[in-house]
């Protein structure tokens, strides 16, 4: 069963005060259902309504609390501070999540968190459960994956416009809510992938210009740009997307190579398109304007397609970035195919302006074709060059 797990750091911009006094161990509110049973070295092990809750902290450094099964946050017999715990770090296991939010399950036991939060195994979470997030301006890393999170509360980043990373993979969701990156102007890594997402979610990615990782793999989302039935690739709405440099679309049902992906995204240094769709490859496709590792594994690629003018432009000095070669072998029943032919001469096809390579029947190695700026891992056994 996969684990639920929260994480947040750079919550407030605090720090203790030089030579504050460490705080006293918790204090039990309902004496008749709590009680402390002795403490080693920042190991207080207390006795509530019979089970055993253990807890750890340093004043200033971190608190841990580790829920046994059917003990929850909303027990009133929890041990809490007398004084307010300042802590960098804290991290609370196997403790179901409230009935109200985490921030008001720490204030109960009079603990705040300067900098990291991390839920371990906390269960199913709601949207109301992260809506306080918004009143931590100093938050820059968010992290909650496989917690069955099916929606998110409206305003979630409103006031987190510090935020760096956010990772909401292995989750339900199947929309983003709106304005939803307005103030986080800042963010450089966003792990969507393992949700339910479908096509829309572009638009919602679509301003988010400061992203340099973004990955949404083993989503939905299906083409972008047209289909493979269109002879020119369109863009995609995440061509205002420039400073990416890592970009995963890993099994969501794509057939196409959208244009702005080779030419926009200029710092582009990995395309995982692996597990798709796609079975026509053009000479355009391999065409990156950045030095790219793009990952075309476990594709049904069946065609190649390239044009007379295409030859002629990889064999031009001056076209620096053109492919330096095509697929040449493929294998079948240890028979060998020669679909392409790495010389100077025009295609196939005699006296065609265009024409195209059939790349099937085929079995397919996890052998590496590589390019000049186009790394293409498409299962291939050996490249020849093209010029």
């Amino acid at each position: 069963m996969a684990r639920c797990w929260l994480t947040l750091a750079g919550l407030l911009a605090l720090a203790r005060a030089p030579g504050a006094a460490a705080a006293d161990p918790p204090e039990c509110p309902l004496p008749a259902r709590c009680k402390l049973g002795g403490y080693g070295q920042n190991e207080y092990p207390y006795t509530v309504d019979g089970l055993q809750v253990m807890i750890q902290y340093t004043d200033s450094g971190y608190f841990a609390l580790k829920c046994p099964k059917n003990i929850t946050l909303d027990n009133p017999a929890l041990p809490r501070f007398k004084s307010k715990l300042r802590v960098s770090k804290a991290q609370l296991e196997d403790c179901p999540a409230p009935r109200d939010s985490y921030a008001d399950a720490l204030e109960r036991l009079n603990v705040l968190v300067l900098d990291k939060l991390k839920l371990v195994r906390p269960g199913a979470l709601r949207a109301a459960h992260l809506a306080p997030l918004g009143e931590l301006p100093a938050l820059e890393l968010l992290r909650v994956t496989s917690c069955a999170l099916a929606a998110l509360p409206a305003g979630l980043l409103d006031a987190a416009p510090d935020l760096l990373l956010l990772d909401l993979s292995d989750n339900r969701l199947t929309a983003l809510p709106g304005g939803l990156f307005v103030v986080t102007k800042k963010l450089r890594m966003l792990n969507l992938s393992r949700n339910r997402l479908t096509t829309n979610v572009f638009d919602s990615l679509a301003a988010v210009t400061s992203l340099t990782t973004l990955n949404l793999s083993f989503n939905d989302l299906k083409d972008s740009c047209g289909g493979a039935a269109d002879t020119v690739r369109g863009s995609s709405p995440l061509q205002y997307l420039t400073s990416l440099e890592k970009f995963y679309l890993r099994k969501t049902n794509t057939s196409v190579i959208c244009q702005d992906w080779r030419t926009s995204m200029s710092r582009l240094k990995e395309l995982d398109l692996s597990y798709n769709n796609i079975s026509v490859v053009t000479f355009t496709d391999l065409r990156f304007s950045s030095e790219a590792e793009v990952d075309l594994r476990r594709n049904p690629v069946a065609r190649l397609e390239y044009s007379r003018d295409d030859v002629s432009r990889a064999a031009a000095v001056t076209s620096p970035l053109a492919a330096e070669c095509l697929v040449t072998y493929v294998y079948e029943d240890d028979v060998m195919y020669e679909v392409a032919r790495a010389s100077r001469a025009a295609p196939r096809r005699s006296g065609a302006s265009s024409a195209w390579l059939d790349l099937s029947p085929q079995s397919w190695y996890d052998e590496v074709c590589r390019l000049p700026n186009f790394y293409a891992y498409i299962n291939v056994n050996q490249c020849r060059r093209l010029v």
